[in-house]
């Protein structure tokens, strides 16, 4: 990660909070709130290294999204239940 990348992720550390509070609303009490700061806070560092500027987009909006993801991928690795049982499940 080089300076710029560095400073970027620095600058939008906040986001890393945002995250974890909208999705952690939704959570079950189990599910430890540290644990997902930690995930966002990777989420962060790789949206800040991945980041094109030239696409046109906001650093802001492209490192939600990239810190949400992660957040979402690290609760479906922690859900022992498939994906497709829980959609079957939400359809009835």
């Amino acid at each position: 990660m080089d300076e710029q990348q560095r400073q970027l992720a620095e600058d939008n550390t906040h986001l890393i909070r945002k995250a974890v509070n909208q999705i952690g609303r939704r959570l079950p009490s189990y599910i430890q709130r540290e644990d997902l700061l930690g995930v966002a806070a990777i989420g962060l560092m790789d949206a800040a290294t991945k980041f094109d500027a030239e696409r046109g987009s906001r650093f802001s909006s492209y490192a939600e999204f990239r810190i949400k993801g992660a957040i979402l991928d690290e609760l479906r690795k922690m859900d022992w239940v498939p994906r497709s049982v829980r959609a079957d499940t939400n359809k009835h």
